[in-house]
């Protein structure tokens, strides 16, 4: 008898330990709903398609539809329609209903819904980055000071590359630097003669125009 109730007693406890277990998977895993009142968004898609028969003239109408793996779960799809025959397939990635009867008379009239929903469906993958174009080309000195103040934002500070035996230089003097234009070949010629001038102390220094 302590046998029988012992395998009863552990029979019971496996039984609610399975029906817990089944429950916690449907409302975390499944996200089934625990009240009435709770609700989820549902999306309607409707689409008619409308033309007039030719008498005695086989009809095949086609139309593209929403895919079904778009991190979306399709409740209902349906193809309403009269004595019409229909088949899905796929064209280049794409769904495609096609409609097709031996004959028809008059207007025609066909129907297609579907129904999303958000729930019990997959999130969608976040596309990759592409790859880059090309490597960027290596720059030492004073190209990779160039290109780095080139592309730094406005707010940034320009970078430095001092060596082990420089004194310490604030970046905006050496970016100044960098940056300044060089002097037209001019008046170079102009600085050349007029510091001859004025090593010979023949004339004073004039101010140029």
């Amino acid at each position: 008898m302590r046998s029988v109730k012992l395998h009863a007693r552990l029979l019971a406890a496996f039984l609610l330990l399975l029906g817990v277990g089944s429950i916690a998977y449907q409302i975390l895993v499944q996200k089934v709903p625990l009240t009435e009142s709770e609700s989820d968004p549902v999306w309607v898609v409707d689409a008619q398609v409308s033309f007039q028969a030719r008498e005695n003239t086989p009809i095949k109408a086609r139309m593209y539809v929403p895919p079904l793996e778009s991190g979306f779960t399709a409740l209902n799809e349906s193809f309403i329609s009269n004595n019409y025959g229909v088949n899905v397939n796929r064209e280049n990635g794409n769904r495609v209903v096609t409609w097709s009867a031996r004959r028809a008379e008059g207007r025609q009239n066909l129907y297609y819904r579907l129904m999303l929903t958000s729930r019990f469906a997959e999130p969608a993958s976040v596309p990759e980055d592409g790859p880059q174009f090309r490597a960027a080309p290596p720059l030492e000195g004073p190209e990779r000071l160039a290109a780095d103040a080139l592309l730094a934002p406005p707010d940034a500070p320009a970078p430095t590359q001092p060596s082990a035996g420089d004194p310490p230089r604030h970046p905006a003097r050496r970016l100044r630097k960098v940056a300044q234009p060089m002097a037209p070949r001019g008046t170079r010629q102009r600085l050349i003669s007029h510091a001859r001038g004025s090593v010979g102390g023949a004339e004073a220094p004039q101010p140029w125009n």
